[in-house]
Formats: structure tokens, sequence, C-alpha cells
């Protein structure tokens, strides 16, 4: 991680916590994101000079604490590919954000933050070399909305878009999360 991500990730994580005021107990929540990210790869980027628009398969992991105020900050971890386009995608990140509970038990949660993209292009998935290789260290927005069942079980919906160097990133699909209760 380089000093302006590190300094970033930082400044994002106080900030939450100055948002979320004295300390309470809060809440701990894991979760698993299964979706399709859209990758849209500038042709300038690309050594073959022709830009793509791939659909990726998304896998993501994520971690986030919780105030009882409804400020967060969140860690994950994702990772995308499609077997035919030789495309990859790995991110990681780090934001906050605030949940609302509008109503019985949907959560609304909108997130920002920084993420970590490393793309890979090859000719196709079973290339040993890659083509083209990028590095970018750029802001997200995310929205999740969710539904939980017996307070712990999550289960819902959620998009995110990325603000690539070499184009840009958006990911959609299906949360589901279990949340760890802090003491009310």
């Amino acid at each position: 991680m380089t000093g302006k991500t590190l300094a970033g990730c930082t400044g994002i994580s106080i900030l939450a916590l100055l948002a979320a005021g004295p300390a309470t107990a809060g809440e701990i929540e894991l979760g698993i994101r299964l979706g399709e990210t859209k990758a849209a790869i500038d042709a300038d980027q690309l050594t073959d000079g022709v830009g793509r628009h791939d659909g990726l398969m998304n896998m993501a992991l994520t971690g986030s604490y919780r105030w009882n105020t409804g400020a967060l900050v969140e860690i994950g971890w994702s990772g995308s590919a499609m077997i035919f386009s030789g495309t990859d995608l790995g991110q990681d990140w780090i934001g906050a954000g605030w949940q609302f509970e509008p109503e019985g038990n949907w959560r609304i949660t909108p997130r920002a933050g920084l993420t970590f993209s490393h793309l890979t292009a090859r000719d196709n998935f079973f290339s040993e070399n890659p083509r083209d290789e990028r590095n970018d260290t750029v802001p997200y927005a995310e929205l999740t909305v969710e539904y939980k069942f017996f307070r712990q079980l999550g289960l819902g919906l959620y998009t995110r878009y990325n603000f690539e160097e070499w184009g840009s990133s958006r990911s959609t699909g299906l949360n589901l999360s279990w949340t760890f209760l802090g003491k009310e």
C-alpha cells in the first residue's frame, strides 16, 4: 500500500469515527457477495488498442463495524474473472458510510471510499503471460439495500461503481451477511 493510499484510508476511518460520536457497543458484520462486474477498458490502455467491455463473474468478502448511531467502516476484497475473455479484476477496499433503517428490518447503506484495483488482461484465461496489467487506487461509491431476518441474517442487493484510470468497473449482485450484535 502506498503512502497516499494509507493516508487516504486513515482519513476516511477518522471521519467515520468522528461521525460516530461517543464510543458505544456496535455491530460487526461479515458478508459474502455474488454478482457481475461490468469492466469498461479504454482502448488506449491496452496493447492491442482495442477497448473491451467485459461482463465478469464477481465474488466478494466484506467486514464492517457499525456504531449504534449508524456510522460504519468497511473493508473488503473482491475477485472478478471471465474464463473466455482472459480479463481478471481484483479489488481491495476500505470505506465509510451510514446505515439507515427506514422501516422494519430494512437497511439502506450508502458508502464511499478507496479501492486498490488490479486489472490483468490476457489473450484468454489459459494464457500464462498477461498481455496488460494495470494498478489503480481510486474512489468508489456503493449502495446496499438489505432485509434483516432475525436481526442477524441479511439478504439484499448491492451496486458499486469504481472510477479507475483505465476505464471503469460497475458491480451489482446479491449480498448475504451475518451480524454479530453488540450489547443493547
